[in-house]
């Protein structure tokens, strides 16, 4: 019995051994808590005063070592720094009292941004900031630039401005300065004061006369803008984004053309076209090339019997669909003018585009086509991959120039189809 009692305690220990065996690896990680680093402010693209920093424990609350906590940068672009690396997505070790920590660049977009700590297991750990806007860097058009519009009449939609800082956030409570720097049209108000968003804006009556009318905006130190709008007679719309097809192959990526417009200009026939987005000559080359025809009805006979521009209808082929007697080719030629050919084709002469951003103005002298009615269409694209036309469907009746013949079965009163009140902005109204 007194040797049992003496061999006892060496059994116990051997036995507390076995039973802790399971036990000797490190603790688990049971609780992540953030320490400090949310709720900061500071411009965007800047880092914040203050790191992220958690804290990882066991179950004990005791801290652990060396424990992987992944950091993330999980809106708005920022980036994160700390241990071996800077990316959105980084991984810092827990230094010896279960810390760890980094710093957290902001991402170019103003307002509310979020990141995040985690370690596997466990739910993360959130933090958020408050990024603000830059100093004002550029002014850049909101909406309104590009417009067709009537003489003497109001345009559709305000011009609409809006003051950013270089990641493009807007910038409220900037003084914006308008002026009328070309055809005589009239603004509601010189200067106004952007909004929450960065916005400004006035509205434009057009002048008396047909042709451009140019509109800058200014901000004291920054580059001024200019808005442009087209004052022509007859008038016809398109809805935006209705394009039926991608795009021509190669790089050039075809605008979304918004608007037809004429007018008898004296001898010639003023033409307007105004497009979505701003757009280039093939010519000056650029990812938003102008290519396609402008098809002309002088005698109003409808060679093929197909509707012309009814584009949901009819991808293919890529004419308008009118029995066409002129052509203008607006892919232009090597010198960037238009070519205007006839229907076999035989070239006839050349115009000169004017283009302004989102508009394309330019005249075709009335000794190629008379001065009588005709009708008009443009198709944006080839003639075997266009990619829009205007108008949808049926063509723009053009009146006769004054005094002139009227062609048989016409009626000589003039035709004005207003611009649709609805027609869709050239870009956002707005700069969020």
């Amino acid at each position: 019995m007194r040797s049992l009692l003496r061999t006892t305690p060496l059994v116990c220990a051997l036995l507390a051994l076995v039973a802790c065996g399971d036990s000797t690896g490190p603790p688990e990680p049971a609780e992540l808590v953030g320490l400090s680093g949310g709720d900061q402010t500071a411009t965007v693209g800047q880092t914040l005063a203050d790191p992220l920093r958690v804290r990882v424990a066991d179950a004990n609350a005791r801290p652990l070592r060396g424990v992987e906590v992944v950091f993330e940068a999980t809106s708005s672009g920022g980036s994160l720094s700390g241990g071996a690396g800077e990316d959105a997505i980084i991984s810092v070790a827990a230094d010896r009292d279960g810390t760890a920590e980094a710093e957290w660049t902001l991402g170019p977009l103003a307002g509310q941004q979020t990141a995040t700590a985690s370690v596997e297991g466990l739910p993360p750990v959130e933090f958020s900031a408050t990024a603000e806007p830059g100093p004002p860097a550029a002014v850049v058009v909101g909406g309104g630039d590009g417009q067709l519009g009537l003489p003497g009449e109001a345009l559709a939609r305000p011009l609409t401005a809006c003051v950013v800082d270089e990641y493009g956030n807007g910038l409220a409570g900037e003084t914006v300065e308008w002026q009328v720097s070309a055809g005589g049209g009239a603004l509601t108000t010189g200067s106004s004061q952007t909004d929450a968003s960065g916005a400004a804006s006035t509205e434009l009556t057009l002048g008396d006369g047909l042709g451009f009318n140019t509109v800058s905006a200014s901000r004291d130190g920054l580059t001024p803008i200019d808005f442009n709008a087209l004052a022509l007679t007859t008038l016809v719309a398109d809805a935006a984004e209705d394009t039926f097809s991608t795009g021509i192959s190669g790089n050039a990526v075809l605008p979304d053309i918004l608007g037809l417009g004429a007018a008898w200009d004296g001898d010639s026939l003023l033409i307007g076209l105004a497009f979505r987005d701003p757009v280039v000559m093939a010519a000056e080359g650029g990812p938003n090339v102008v290519t396609g025809l402008l098809d002309l009805d002088i005698d109003m006979d409808s060679l093929t019997g197909i509707p012309s521009a009814v584009d949901e209808h009819r991808p293919n082929p890529g004419s308008t669909g009118m029995g066409v007697d002129v052509i203008v080719d607006l892919f232009g030629n090597e010198d960037g003018d238009l070519v205007i050919f006839d229907w076999r084709p035989n070239t006839l002469g050349t115009t000169t585009p004017d283009f302004r951003a989102r508009l394309i103005g330019f005249k075709v002298p009335a000794s190629l086509i008379g001065n009588g009615p005709l009708l008009i269409a443009a198709v944006v694209g080839t003639v075997n991959e266009p990619t829009d036309i205007v108008p949808e469907a049926g063509s723009l009746l053009m009146d006769a120039a004054a005094g002139a013949p009227v062609a048989a079965g016409v009626e000589p009163a003039p035709v004005r189809v207003p611009l649709k009140r609805t027609w869709r902005p050239v870009g956002a109204e707005h700069c969020d």
